[in-house]
């Protein structure tokens, strides 16, 4: 079959004109942009309408773009009366596909709000930097090496392999020699496997680091900094020698190198509560009613939140 385009309706100019504009007068005659352009069924377009249509999709308003847009605007109106009247409006697929849209739209709409209404001041960002100064404060922080003697690997002979080894770095003088040991010591001995074949190195430490046995952490502080090697240190599931190599001292926050990240975390707080107002806004005056005890009713034990996947065929 051959395709027929809508009728695109062309206005009379000429003596039509004339006889409308001498019985109504000019006054009482319709602006051009208020009259209808299309006409499908019981729907009309205005030929505004379609103007804001063209500028909605970002055309010119040249004759020829309008024609076109007209008859790809009455078409789609056509095809949307005619799937209707065969109930494609309660089609599953459909309503899915238009509260998505309808999400889309709604959550664009509270996005365009919040671009206009959130404001974030120096004053404010200022105030939670003093207030939350400690979070961006860096501590004192030691660069420590280690040899970790467990006694799950190394059963009864722990105590006795650990101060063996200590004895041994002990009467080395400090420096290369004795790293250049700590290290061998590490590879053939120590239960840590992270850090094995890294000499030892386990990274910074700050005070209290949950990471490791608080007694391991307290002696590496307490430790001079003109010493490498700390004392052995005894824990309930082993022995750990440690050597200091690193020292980082506390920094004190200042508000410029933070500024930005307060500003995103304060802007996104607003958003947060402004977005909650919209959705309260967006169903004010309208009742709504939700059956509690029906959803329950319904709803799948909270255990199989998620059904089980049939098992796999063998072979």
């Amino acid at each position: 079959m051959k395709h027929q385009k809508p009728r695109i309706r062309k206005p009379i100019y000429g003596l039509g004109l004339a006889l409308i504009v001498f019985f109504n007068g000019c006054s009482c005659e319709k602006s051009p942009a208020n009259q209808t352009v299309i006409t499908v069924k019981n729907t009309e377009i205005t030929a505004q309408e379609l103007l804001n249509i063209a500028k909605d999709q970002g055309e010119y308003a040249s004759e020829r773009q309008l024609l076109r847009l007209a008859e790809q605007t009455a078409e789609e109106l056509a095809a949307e009366q005619k799937l209707m009247v065969e109930g494609w409006h309660k089609d599953a697929d459909f309503i899915q596909a238009q509260r998505r849209f309808i999400r889309a739209y709604v959550n664009s709409r509270i996005q365009e709000e919040l671009a206009t209404s959130l404001h974030v001041s120096d004053e404010e960002i200022a105030n939670y930097f003093e207030t939350h100064r400690n979070e961006y404060r860096k501590p004192d922080q030691i660069r420590v090496a280690l040899i970790y003697l467990s006694t799950e690997r190394h059963g009864t002979q722990a105590k006795a392999l650990a101060s063996h080894i200590h004895a041994a770095l002990h009467a080395l003088p400090n420096g290369v020699q004795r790293d250049q040991r700590f290290n061998e010591f590490v590879v053939a001995h120590s239960a840590h496997v992270a850090s094995r074949f890294q000499g030892g190195d386990i990274g910074y430490l700050e005070q209290g680091d949950p990471s490791w046995p608080q007694n391991l952490v307290q002696a590496a502080f307490t430790l001079p900094k003109d010493a490498s090697l700390g004392p052995l240190v005894e824990t309930a599931d082993g022995f750990y020698i440690f050597r200091v190599f690193g020292y980082s001292e506390a920094i004190e926050p200042r508000l410029e190198d933070y500024k930005q990240g307060i500003y995103q975390k304060l802007l996104s707080q607003k958003q947060d509560i402004l977005r909650d107002t919209a959705r309260i806004k967006l169903v004010e005056g309208i009742n709504i009613e939700i059956d509690e005890d029906l959803i329950q009713s319904i709803a799948s034990p909270s255990n199989q939140e998620r059904p089980t996947p049939s098992p796999s065929p063998a072979g």
